[in-house]
C-alpha cells in the first residue's frame, strides 16, 4: 500500500505504511512487519516496548496458551 506523510508516531519521518489496527502512518522505526502493527499498538497490546520495538516475551512457568 502507499502512503503520503508523515510518520503518526514520530511526526519526523517518511511514512512507510499504515497500521492494520489503528491505520496510523508509521515509518520504518515505528512499524513491527511481523504483527503489522504501530509500535504504540504493540505496547497497549502487551506486545512491544514502545518506539524501540516489539520483544519476544519469555514465560517459562506457562506450558502454552490458550485463547
Amino acid at each position: 500500500m502507499s502512503v503520503d506523510g508523515l510518520c503518526q508516531v514520530c511526526q519526523s519521518a517518511r511514512a512507510e505504511t499504515s497500521c492494520d489496527r489503528c491505520g496510523n502512518l508509521v515509518c520504518e522505526d515505528h512499524v513491527d512487519r511481523d504483527l503489522g502493527i504501530c509500535t504504540e499498538c504493540a505496547v497497549e497490546l502487551g506486545e512491544g516496548t514502545g518506539s524501540r520495538g516489539v520483544e519476544e516475551r519469555d514465560h517459562p512457568d506457562v506450558d502454552g496458551f490458550q485463547f
